[in-house]
């Protein structure tokens, strides 16, 4: 899809549709739009009976992969009447780098969910 739109905005420029300083930009808009886009999914759960799961999943393999995510972390207790559910987030992640979730619950168990 990137490749498809600098194709088109090259195209525009030998059509004299753009300058080349105005297709330079929205390239360079183009790219760094891009750059923002994360590329793996991290899980990163540590339980005070250190059990330690630590998984970087490319994004384009994401609803294959969560099968891989142990049962016992696919629903999480955050607290009282508070439940996350990790099956239906991995399902649901965006592509937008940052921080998704970075929680410690009652019983001691830290997790955080990030895209890089």
């Amino acid at each position: 899809m990137f490749e498809d739109e600098i194709k088109r905005i090259l195209k525009m420029v030998e059509e004299g549709k753009l300058s080349p300083d105005e297709g330079a930009k929205l390239i360079e808009a183009l790219d760094a739009k891009e750059k923002k886009k994360g590329k793996v999914l991290r899980i990163y759960v540590l339980s005070p009976d250190g059990d330690e799961v630590n998984i970087r999943i490319p994004l384009k393999l994401i609803k294959f992969a969560k099968k891989f995510i142990p049962k016992k972390f696919h629903n999480i207790g955050l607290g009282e009447d508070m439940e996350f559910d990790v099956s239906q987030f991995v399902e649901e992640i965006g592509t937008e780098v940052g921080e998704y979730l970075d929680v410690k619950t009652e019983e001691g168990d830290i997790i955080k969910i990030s895209v890089e």
